[in-house]
């Protein structure tokens, strides 16, 4: 029953509107420390309620907040190796509260749960099931995933099991 929209400059903020836009409420403060929003990439909602929100210029590349805003965990470093990202630019959270987290320029999505844990990895290399610079990702919530590439133009589905 709400709308969640980020405004994506360095002055991150997270608005909430009523299914019938009426603007409900407004949260987080812009900053690079954990718990702030800075260049919001993208945003979606936990099956609990949880908002998961991507940035490009946080200390931590992944932050999850309550459904009210207040700060709950971040994960995910700008830097390289399993775990972490270089640009994170999409999300999308799974009715088992997977989230799954695309990454502009190592060309592939990561698995974590809710906690932050890492699960695994898809794309990456080169070949079959490689990735192109991902952008953008969706999910019917019930293992259909849309993904867009802006390198390869092009849309991607897949059936995750």
């Amino acid at each position: 029953g709400r709308i969640l929209v980020a405004s994506r400059g360095k002055a991150g903020r997270i608005h909430v509107f009523s299914p019938a836009g009426e603007h409900l409420a407004a949260w987080g403060d812009s900053g690079s420390a954990q718990g702030k929003l800075s260049s919001v990439s993208s945003l979606a909602v936990a099956p609990g309620g949880e908002v998961v929100v991507t940035c490009i210029a946080t200390e931590k590349a992944v932050q999850v907040f309550a459904g009210s805003g207040a700060y709950l965990l971040g994960f995910g470093v700008h830097d390289i190796g399993p775990g972490n990202f270089s640009l994170p630019n999409g999300v999308v959270v799974t009715p088992d509260s997977r989230i799954w987290v695309t990454d502009g320029i190592r060309h592939l999505v990561q698995v974590f749960d809710l906690t932050g844990k890492l699960l695994g990895v898809l794309g990456g290399g080169e070949g079959p099931g490689a990735l192109y610079y991902p952008s953008a990702l969706a999910s019917d919530g019930r293992g259909m995933f849309a993904l867009v590439e802006t390198g390869g133009k092009r849309l991607r589905l897949w059936w995750v099991r």
